[in-house]
This record gives C-alpha cells, structure tokens and sequence, in this order.
C-alpha cells in the first residue's frame, strides 16, 4: 500500500479501482520506496522567475508554513538537534547531571518519536498514525522547499494529505506502507544512532549536491522567465536533491527500513 491517496484522512487508503480516479499524469516507476513526484508539464508565472525578487516574495508569503511545519516538528519529534548534540557532549565528557538534564529535554523535545519506537518493537510493524503524522509532514515540507526552489507554481496547501477535492498537489510524495518493520531500528538511542552513522556518506554528498543546486538557480530563472517553462536539466539536479533528501530523511525516521540509494533518479 502507498501513502499517496487523494482525499482521504492523513492521505492513507488503497489505489484507486478505477481509471477515472486516477492522477491526470502517468506516475513514475516507483522503485524505493519512497519518491518524491513534480509536474513537469505545468506553465510557470514569470513573476517568481524575476531575480531575488521572486524569491524574496516566496519566502515572505511562506512564512504561516514555516511557523506551523516548526510547530508540527516538534509534535512529531523532527526537530530535536540541539538537546541531541549537548546529549553526546556530556556523555563524552563523563557529565552525568548534564548528561541527564539534555536526556530529560531530548525527550520533551521528541514528541512522537519518544513513542513510535514502541509498536515497531513490539508489533513489527509502524503504525498508521505515524506514517499520517511523519510522513504528512514531510509531504508538506517537501511541498513548501519545491514552491521556494521554483519546481512548482502552485501554493502549498496547509495539508498533510496528497491531494485536495480528488485532485493530486503538482508534488507528490509517494510512500510505501510496510507490511513489517525491522525491530532492530526501533531498539530505543541505539537504533537511531546506528542509522545517524550509516547515513554520515549522504550528509557529507546532500550539501555539496545543495551547493550545486543553489548556483544553477543563478540561470535557472531564464528559462522560465523567456518561455515560462522550467528546464528537465533542473528537475533533474533541484528536483533530484530535494527527493534524495527526503528519501534520506524518512529512513532516519522510520518511515522505510530500506537504505537510501545514492541518486537523483
């Protein structure tokens, strides 16, 4: 089962029986199982191709999203690098009262986190509510960096479901439902921290690929400002970064127990 549906609650339910409830583009071949999906064939305005201009607006006219997704972050326990970083200070230096402050504070700060490990430990499997709540709003943070990035025109929706009205976002985040999930990431610090060390090659290539991706925005306004058409080439290396990391992130929160690949694609 995917997490892609139109319309129903927390975007879960089966694909669609029918043809006619279908997405009007063909959808690409899924192989992770998590992808991140742009509308290639949409007209652009020429208003947000105008240098910094454009940007400038987009940022401002985001800012409701970013108040609510840092909100949501913490409720889903997706924002918690500082009490994680003064954590392993005081382990390492043998710190035992601020070892157990920051531990006090990490898990506050966890929110959701603190509690999905446990029917995957348990159960096997990752509940439905997480993929609602953690993989909704990974959906609208994907959906919000690609309006800003220019890989779409259309507003984000204040919505962590895939589409509104039986109509699918111009961005689609497709996620796979597991049958099982492997116990071992659930185990409680020790899972996590293992997946922190084998993602270490994707944190060190993501920002050299970010670099890459903010200087073609230097000329990536072209186009769309000439033609009103975003270039393939920028799908590929804008719209290819921001899936990569989206596919990195939900392995780090369990939303897939697969290894992200090293691609674009």
């Amino acid at each position: 089962m995917a997490l892609d549906s139109i319309g129903a609650v927390g975007g879960l339910s089966s694909p669609p029986p029918a043809p006619a409830s279908a997405p009007d583009r063909p959808l690409r071949e899924q192989t992770y199982p998590v992808d991140v999906e742009f509308n290639e064939s949409s007209p652009r305005h020429r208003l947000w191709a105008l240098p910094v201009l454009g940007f400038v607006a987009k940022g401002i006219i985001l800012i409701p999203h970013f108040i609510c997704l840092l909100l949501l972050d913490l409720l889903a326990g997706v924002y918690t690098p500082q009490p994680t970083f003064q954590l392993i200070g005081a382990l390492s230096f043998g710190d035992v009262e601020a070892f157990s402050a920051w531990l006090v504070l990490l898990l506050i700060f966890s929110g959701a986190q603190s509690i999905l490990w446990i029917p995957v430990l348990f159960g096997g499997k990752y509940p439905l509510w997480g993929y609602v709540l953690v993989g909704g709003l990974l959906r609208w943070t994907c959906r919000v960096s690609a309006f800003l990035l220019g890989l779409t025109d259309q507003y984000p929706p204040f919505s962590l479901k895939s589409g509104r009205d039986d109509r699918p976002f111009d961005v689609q985040v497709r996620i796979h439902v597991a049958e099982r999930s492997s116990r071992l990431w659930a185990v409680p610090i020790l899972g996590w921290y293992v997946k922190v060390l084998a993602l270490l090659p994707h944190w060190i290539i993501l920002p050299l690929l970010w670099i890459a991706a903010g200087v073609s925005q230097l000329v990536l306004w072209l186009p769309v400002l000439v033609s009103r058409r975003y270039p393939a080439w920028g799908y590929r290396l804008v719209g290819g970064t921001l899936r990569w990391q989206t596919r990195v992130i939900a392995f780090q929160f369990g939303l897939t127990d697969r290894y992200p690949p090293f691609s674009l694609a």
